[in-house]
């Protein structure tokens, strides 16, 4: 679901941002979507990040990979947890499935390809999970690893590309406006 700022009255942090931007004369660029599914974008940054291997587009959103080689379960869901320094992420496996090679890999929000990995994957990686979502996983491990955890691990590739083009790039600290406790 889009979400647009059709006034700035400077109530809400997103209009606080923008008016304190405006104030300083700051430039902003923001790529979501679009740097998800982009090549060298979050999906291939995710990928890198865990030594994942592109095999093909499932679609414009979900990237089928595999691992060099077979990992346990565990072992890959420890990896991923440091490669995200992500203190927690939910794990559905209702088979119980104990080792992965192939993954499916969408950034950001992805449960509604939930269907579409049948039988193409052994893990599913994406956040934002809803409860009725994760009831329809069969076959496979799913992973949601965090909307904000799948997504930051962007900004330091992007800071190097925009500073190989500009001077004083600044990339913003972000952390999710929750505590899992």
């Amino acid at each position: 679901m889009l979400s647009f700022v059709k006034d700035i009255s400077n109530n809400t942090v997103t209009e606080q941002l923008i008016v304190n931007c405006i104030k300083n004369n700051v430039q902003v660029y923001c790529a979501h979507t679009n740097l998800d599914c982009a090549e060298g974008g979050v999906n291939d940054t995710l990928c890198e990040k865990l030594g994942l291997i592109p095999q093909y587009n499932l679609n414009k959103f979900v990237k089928i990979t595999q691992l060099p080689e077979k990992l346990s379960t565990d072992s890959f869901i420890l990896k991923l947890k440091i490669s995200l320094n992500a203190a927690k992420i939910k794990l559905i496996n209702p088979q119980n499935i104990q080792e992965i090679q192939t993954v499916a890999v969408c950034s950001g929000s992805g449960g509604e390809f939930i269907n579409d990995i049948i039988g193409k994957a052994d893990a599913y990686i994406t956040g934002d999970i809803k409860y009725h979502s994760a009831l329809d996983v069969k076959d496979f491990v799913l992973i949601d690893a965090g909307h904000f955890e799948t997504e930051k691990i962007i900004l330091h590739t992007l800071k190097n590309i925009l500073n190989s083009e500009a001077e004083n790039t600044v990339i913003g600290i972000d952390t999710p406006p929750w505590v899992i406790i």
